[in-house]
């Protein structure tokens, strides 16, 4: 975000929904039923990210706690 001078929302878009629809991943790149559950929960911090924690295909694999 720093280096595109983007917003975080264009930033999600540019690291997940683009990517997977320029491949054809249809499965990935959007939270809706019957996509693939990998998500990250994270909070902003002086402009970086703190991942919190990580979901791949709807299973936890990574907590902070």
């Amino acid at each position: 975000m720093e280096y595109t001078e983007c917003g975080l929302k264009n930033a999600i878009r540019m690291a997940s929904t683009n990517p997977a629809k320029l491949f054809s991943l249809n499965e990935l790149g959007e939270i809706e039923i019957g996509k693939r559950g990998d998500l990250i929960q994270f909070t902003m911090e002086n402009n970086r990210m703190n991942i919190l924690k990580t979901y791949v295909n709807g299973s936890l694999v990574h907590s902070q706690d």
